[in-house]
């Protein structure tokens, strides 16, 4: 039987392309989107609305094509092996199931600095899921008070430059400065969206004074 590739990646460019001397039967996509947390019953599930995606359209027309026509086809999900390029494989993966595609021919193969590597398990993503899901309430909230929006990791960034302006910032000579034990910014966050506005507003006055 006749073996086909399809290879999702986030770019298709220099060393995203694979080198053009391979006889292997294959089509690259470049394919980047945003992805969505959602909380149903304590599970925290990512979302990729890709249906009315183009490229994915693409994607599906092809892998159809390919199997009618008695091809062995194999989507490799290949987006970069860091945290974003994991959550964004997970949507894809959920994404090509819904449109069809058959969860044996789906493999994780991701881009490192070295090139792409064998083929591995789709990560564990739900710790960061949950951190994700918390920085969506962040923005949500931010938004609703007329707030620009930013992820955690820059307002963290922004609240430590405001707090410690005008003193030394060293992490070694100022142990204080970050507390390895004491409260995480996830468990902060979930505290804080679920307070009501009054005492929300309380920790406002220490955290943004």
């Amino acid at each position: 039987m006749k073996g086909h590739y399809i290879v999702i990646a986030e770019s298709i460019i220099g060393s995203h392309r694979m080198d053009g001397s391979t006889s292997t039967d294959l089509t690259m996509y470049a394919l980047t989107y945003l992805s969505r947390i959602e909380k149903i019953n304590n599970e925290y599930l990512v979302r990729a609305e890709l249906n009315d995606n183009k490229t994915f359209r693409a994607i599906i027309d092809e892998y159809v094509a390919y199997r009618q026509g008695g091809a062995d086809v194999s989507v490799l999900v290949s987006f970069d092996l860091d945290e974003n390029g994991e959550i964004m494989a997970e949507a894809m993966k959920d994404a090509l199931i819904d449109a069809g595609v058959d969860p044996f021919d789906i493999f994780r193969v991701p881009l490192t600095e070295s090139g792409y590597v064998a083929i591995k398990e789709f990560a564990d993503t739900s710790k960061f899921k949950v951190y994700l899901w918390h920085q969506q309430r962040v923005m949500e909230r931010l938004v609703s008070k007329g707030l620009p929006k930013m992820g955690l990791m820059k307002m963290s960034a922004l609240l430590s430059l405001v707090k410690y302006r005008g003193r030394p910032f060293d992490i070694g000579g100022r142990p204080d400065v970050i507390n390895p034990d004491g409260t995480s910014t996830a468990t902060f966050i979930h505290n804080y969206l679920n307070t009501n506005d009054s005492e929300a507003s309380k920790l406002d006055q220490h955290r943004f004074a």
